[in-house]
């Protein structure tokens, strides 16, 4: 839908004026009267194209608020889409993570239990340790990570949180744990 002036600015314009006055001086036996009758009519015949000018001017502000609306959209859904798509993603590193974190665990109680038994050096034992420790250590970075990405997903929402909501949802989590 284009935007237009209105449509009486391509009317013609009608004035009518009208003025009279009535003069009676002393010395004069004669009084004047005085009557002016006028009209005036504008019409935009020859307006060398400046009200479609003016059109054109209102309706490209229009379709530039309209772009600068569809962009500015478009560009909140792509951030709660990558922000989603980052939690997901760190959601399922920190399950490959877990489930290599007990793998570790169990190769150390293994390790632990060869060298009590005297089938291995202790050197194995500490290998398992180490990377069990590594483990570990990754999977603390990638739950940062993941509260860190659920963060963005708040901001990209455009917030609405609380401080009680926050500190409800850290207890709630660290019960789930």
């Amino acid at each position: 839908m284009r935007s237009r002036l209105p449509a009486a600015a391509f009317l013609p314009d009608f004035e009518l004026t009208a003025a009279a006055g009535y003069v009676a001086p002393t010395l004069l036996g004669n009084p004047i009267g005085v009557f002016a009758l006028g009209g005036n009519v504008l019409a935009p015949l020859v307006n060398g194209g400046r009200l479609q000018a003016q059109q054109q001017i209102v309706a490209a502000r229009r379709d530039q608020a309209s772009f600068n609306y569809r962009r500015a959209a478009l560009v909140a859904f792509r951030e709660v889409d990558d922000a989603l798509a980052a939690v997901r993603r760190l959601d399922e590193q920190e399950h490959t993570i877990v489930l290599q974190r007990v793998a570790l665990a169990q190769s150390l109680q293994l390790a632990t239990n060869r060298y009590r038994a005297g089938y291995s050096p202790y050197l194995e034992q500490l290998d398992a340790q180490r990377g069990l420790h590594a483990a570990d250590l990754v999977l603390v970075q990638v739950r940062g990570d993941r509260l860190t990405a659920v963060v963005t997903v708040f901001q990209a929402l455009g917030g609405g949180w609380s401080s009680a909501k926050l500190e409800a949802n850290a207890a709630n989590e660290q019960l789930s744990r």
